[in-house]
């Protein structure tokens, strides 16, 4: 993983410099965009895991009424 931050070497760095530091401040706006967009992509993907599980489920549920069914009929 690369530093993308210009800190490391700054000679202007001191504590608290963040604040007041514009590099640093685009930086971060674009960290926290690219944040964003992961956790956007990450709730599009919980959904189609929602519903996957969901089918998933339902699908074992009507299985196991057919081996009951099964049973019952050998009986």
């Amino acid at each position: 993983m690369e530093n993308r931050t210009s800190c490391k070497g700054c000679e202007e760095r001191h504590v608290g410099c963040h604040i007041d530091c514009e590099v640093y401040k685009a930086y971060r706006a674009n960290l926290d965009k690219e944040k964003e967009a992961r956790i956007q992509a990450q709730k599009v993907n919980d959904v189609i895991d929602d519903y996957t599980v969901k089918r998933i489920e339902k699908t074992k549920k009507a299985l196991r009424r057919m081996k009951a069914q099964k049973r019952k009929g050998k009986k």
